[in-house]
């Protein structure tokens, strides 16, 4: 176990949902593929660096059991006046005073390797994340990653060279906006390039 709590100590994942899908997915695949208890799932879980800018609907009970809203629970009333108070807009969410919006940035120009799934690439939310700074210069070895379904080839070609200019003057063909992969495809085509090590 502590060899996997190793390996996840250097991922952090942004979300800008709400929800709690990503959590409660890897809470029941550490357990299912991992053969891990549940309190080993959540024990491995606790040190893993995950933000939302935004806010979320809650805690799950395996995470926070005195604020826990269950995943797929139907709240009452009275908790859902408590869960507002969690939601933020954007103006909130971009505050260093009341966001991890710094803690995000520093991740976001110091990883080695980015991946974007299912992100619309609004200028906005590209701001949070990777604010333009011309003298930043990004890691020799950084590489971007991302999934593209539906966009469009100019627009793919347009995303590719912004997040090149917003990663630090980054060489553009370590960049990979692939408009015909989805999510799945896209760990399965760059297995070896985004494996933890």
């Amino acid at each position: 176990m502590s060899g996997l709590k190793k390996r996840l100590s250097s991922i952090s994942f942004v979300i800008f949902n709400y929800d709690r899908c990503v959590e409660h997915y890897l809470y029941h695949a550490l357990q299912t593929y991992y053969l891990l208890s549940a309190n080993e799932a959540a024990s491995v879980l606790k040190d893993l660096e995950v933000y939302h800018p935004y806010g979320t609907v809650g805690a799950l009970p395996w995470d926070s059991p005195t604020e826990a809203v269950d995943f797929g629970e139907t709240p009452s009333a009275t908790l859902l006046l408590h869960l507002a108070d969690r939601i933020k807009t954007f103006t909130q969410g971009t505050d260093p005073a009341s966001s991890n919006v710094i803690a995000i940035q520093e991740r976001v120009r110091t990883s080695v390797t980015l991946v974007f799934l299912g992100f619309s690439f609004l200028d906005m939310n590209l701001d949070l994340l990777m604010p333009r700074q011309p003298s930043c210069q990004a890691p020799a070895e950084k590489k971007v990653f991302a999934t593209g379904v539906e966009i469009s080839e100019s627009d793919a070609e347009v995303i590719s060279f912004d997040l090149a200019a917003r990663c630090g003057k980054l060489d553009p063909r370590n960049v990979a906006v692939r408009r015909n992969l989805t999510c799945g495809q896209l760990f399965h085509e760059y297995s070896r390039s985004i494996s933890l090590r």
